[in-house]
């Protein structure tokens, strides 16, 4: 793989699009274009490759869209979770779609048709070779991040629910001792914290 140009994955089980994704892609001037035909896949190419930017269809069997974007900004995936990953779809289109997207950190929820300036315009985003305007489009803004730390696990779901679907990245802990794990390592802009719990 060339090290002086990033690398872009494109997962799609349709091959037709598969295809005419990588060839718009490869039409803007990137050379290395790796190709997944499902989720898993992707994991796998990413795995082996650390792409710098993901190029993902929704509606994929085995592991979905969704699915393959949450891993990779999981745990399970050392390393992974600053990569960039534009979703698209042509079947979920509407604003609860944009939320799970969110939900999972998606960088850009692309609808389907698309033109391909405006997946050409993410893709710089992504790579930070332009500037964020306030009329770019498909892109999904984050508030910030803020930490919810509760030792009731229920609290903590519902809250997480309630901040992502308005638009803030959220991070758990079921404690302090988790919570200072997480925040040594994560900068956060907002922390709610119950006064009271077991281990603080």
């Amino acid at each position: 793989m060339s090290e002086s140009q990033p690398i872009i994955l494109v997962c799609n089980d349709d091959r037709d699009m598969l295809c005419l994704t990588v060839e718009q892609v490869k039409s803007r001037g990137f050379a290395t274009v790796l190709m997944a035909e499902d989720g898993e896949a992707g994991l796998e190419l990413t795995r082996r490759h650390h792409p710098h930017v993901v190029i993902s269809d929704v509606s994929m069997p085995c592991v979905d869209g969704f699915q393959l974007c949450r891993i990779l900004k999981s745990p399970l995936f050392p390393g992974s979770d600053s990569i960039p990953v534009i979703l698209m779809s042509a079947t979920y289109r509407d604003v609860i779609a944009e939320q799970v997207a969110r939900s999972v950190k998606a960088y850009a929820y692309l609808q389907q048709p698309y033109e391909p300036e405006d997946l050409f315009r993410l893709m710089d985003l992504a790579l930070g070779r332009d500037d964020v305007r306030s009329d770019d489009k498909y892109l999904l803004r984050y508030l910030g991040t803020v930490a919810v730390v509760d030792d009731d696990p229920d609290i903590v779901r519902l809250l997480k629910h309630l901040l992502e679907a308005e638009g803030w990245c959220v991070l758990t802990a079921l404690g302090g001792k988790e919570a200072t794990e997480i925040l040594s390592s994560t900068p956060v802009h907002l922390v709610l914290l119950d006064y009271k719990m077991p281990d603080i």
